[in-house]
């Protein structure tokens, strides 16, 4: 049996304010970071006997997949497996937007743009997987719409090894949490809201492709039946029309909510709001009668919306 890992990813904050080059440097809002790390500290906490590597910075999902393969076997050998996977980012209930309003939306409307064309050159199929490929974001159908080969799979193929090898880097009992918003619905929903003062009619064009006008599990619950291991995340509570997780940070000796672009150290935590509630999907995509955390299975009641509940944040330390 081989070390076991905590692996913790985070994404682009989508902060306006003094935005970076894409995939040059780091982030200048480090709330994200702040809370992979944290989470990370508390893990080790519940079990000491787990290995956790450094909080990795992520801006697409083949960094995900590389991360958490290449470099975990490069540093505890051939036989490290992942306990733990979390990822700390924007999300929804189609997507991980990893790099979520990188150039205040500007960088995927080009993009989508590009897309949009060469549909029209190539036909939807063939633009739908060029669009998998070089997409950002971790997407309902990442690791299932899978290109194919003369009538047949292309086992070959980047996308293929890529999927095959996180799968087998999972060890036994191991669970991954969506640490972002709503990616827990039931049922992914693609494009933008027409009502959305971020609509952009190409990138609603652009996005709705993925879906092909299919039902397709959400992201969190794709994750699960792909990779076989249960998923924990926020979903919106049914006739709620608003949800997703809110920052909060110990001060004072008080568990209170972040402020806009103060600068905050740990421990910084994401918990579900009031409209929102927390699911565990398991490798078939149906949800748990508990919610995992860590290597505990709290019902439903004791890891409610609002404020993170003591047992949880007492856990930094």
């Amino acid at each position: 049996m081989g070390k076991e890992y905590v692996v913790t990813f985070f994404g682009y904050s989508g902060d306006p304010v003094d935005t970076i080059d894409f995939d040059t440097g780091r982030d200048t809002n480090k709330q994200f970071e702040l809370v992979a790390n944290t989470i990370a500290r508390m893990s080790k906490n519940r079990n000491p006997s787990l290995n956790v590597l450094p909080a990795i910075q992520s801006w697409n999902y083949w960094r995900i997949l590389r991360g958490a393969t290449d470099d975990l076997r490069g540093l505890g050998g051939p036989d490290a497996r992942i306990k733990e996977l979390h990822i700390c980012c924007h999300g929804g209930t189609s997507m991980l937007s990893l790099a979520m309003d990188f150039q205040k939306g500007d960088r995927i409307r080009k993009r989508a743009m590009a897309f949009n064309a060469r549909a029209r050159a190539v036909g939807n199929d063939q633009a739908l997987l060029e669009a998998f490929d070089a997409e950002d974001a971790w997407i309902t159908g990442t690791l299932s719409v899978l290109p194919m080969k003369n009538g047949g799979p292309d086992y070959e193929h980047k996308r293929w090894k890529a999927n095959e090898q996180l799968s087998s880097m999972f060890a036994p009992g191991a669970y991954i949490h969506i640490w972002g918003c709503n990616p827990g619905a039931v049922h992914a929903k693609f494009g933008q809201l027409p009502e959305s003062r971020h609509y952009d009619r190409e990138v609603d064009a652009y996005l709705k492709r993925f879906g092909w006008h299919q039902t397709h599990p959400g992201i969190a619950r794709d994750i699960a039946i792909q990779l076989g291991v249960p998923v924990t995340a926020a979903r919106l509570l049914p006739r709620k029309h608003s949800g997703g997780l809110e920052f909060w940070v110990s001060q004072g000796g008080a568990i209170v909510k972040t402020e806009t672009r103060r600068r905050y150290g740990e421990p910084m935590w994401l918990w579900a709001i009031r409209n929102s509630e927390w699911m565990t999907y398991n490798h078939r995509g149906d949800p748990e009668p508990t919610v995992r955390i860590f290597d505990m299975h709290k019902a439903p009641h004791e890891v409610a919306g609002g404020k993170p509940p003591t047992w949880f944040t007492s856990l930094y330390r």
